[in-house]
C-alpha cells in the first residue's frame, strides 16, 4: 500500500491567501468610492454653475431693457436683514421714445435667510413691488450670496451659489457642497447717466 501524499494548506498559506484577497477586494472598494466621490461632486458643481449662470442670463435679459435715469429708475436696495432688491423700469414699447401708462417696474429680490432669488415681471407703476403678491416667480433657490452695484448705463453682479445653500450637512465650498461664483456687468443702453 503506498501512501497519499497529504495536501494541506499551512496556517501561514491560509493567512498570506486572505491577506491577498483583502487587499484586491480593498483596492477595487477604493477605485469605487474615488470615481463615485468624483462623479458625484462633478455633477454638483456642474448644477451649481448652471443654476448661477441662469440666474445672471435672467438678470441680463430683463435688466437690459432699462429705460430712465440710473440713479432714479435703476436701484439697489439693501436692507437690514441684508437682503438685495433691485428694481428697473421698462418701457412696455421699446422704441417709441416715450413714456406711457403701459410702461412698468420689475424687481429681483435676494432674500438672505431664505437663499433664493425671485422676480416679479410687472409691478405696474410701484417700484416698491407691492401688487406682485402671489406672482413671484423664484428664479434660484442656490444662491448663497449676491451683490448688485448700479454705476451710470451698467449694473455689475455678483452671484455666489452653493449646492446646498443653507449648509444642512456640509459647509459651502467643501467638494460635498461645491459653489459657484460668478460675476458680470450688464449694459442697458437706454439709461440716461445724467
Amino acid at each position: 500500500m503506498s501512501r497519499l501524499k497529504a495536501k494541506a494548506l499551512t496556517f501561514l498559506e491560509l493567512i498570506i491567501a486572505m491577506l491577498l484577497a483583502a487587499v484586491i477586494l480593498l483596492a477595487i472598494h477604493n477605485i469605487s468610492f474615488y470615481t463615485n466621490f468624483h462623479v458625484l461632486t462633478a455633477d454638483r458643481r456642474a448644477k451649481t454653475q448652471n443654476e448661477a449662470v441662469f440666474c445672471l442670463e435672467h438678470m441680463s435679459k430683463e435688466l437690459a431693457r432699462a429705460i430712465g435715469n440710473e440713479k432714479i429708475n435703476v436701484g439697489q436696495i439693501v436692507d437690514i436683514t441684508g437682503d438685495v432688491n433691485i428694481s428697473a423700469f421698462i418701457d412696455a414699447y421699446p422704441g417709441d421714445g416715450q413714456r406711457g401708462s403701459a410702461d412698468y417696474w420689475i424687481k429681483y429680490s435676494f432674500n438672505r435667510g431664505e437663499r433664493n432669488l425671485t422676480y416679479c415681471g410687472n409691478c405696474g407703476a410701484d417700484k416698491n413691488c407691492a401688487v406682485c403678491g402671489s406672482s413671484w416667480e423664484k428664479i434660484s433657490d442656490k444662491v448663497y450670496d449676491f451683490n448688485a452695484n448700479p454705476t451710470d448705463n451698467f449694473i455689475s453682479l455678483n452671484i455666489t451659489a452653493c449646492y446646498d445653500p443653507k449648509e444642512k450637512k456640509f459647509l459651502c465650498g467643501t467638494p460635498d457642497n461645491p459653489t459657484a461664483n460668478l460675476t458680470t456687468r450688464i449694459k442697458m443702453p437706454q439709461v440716461s447717466v445724467n
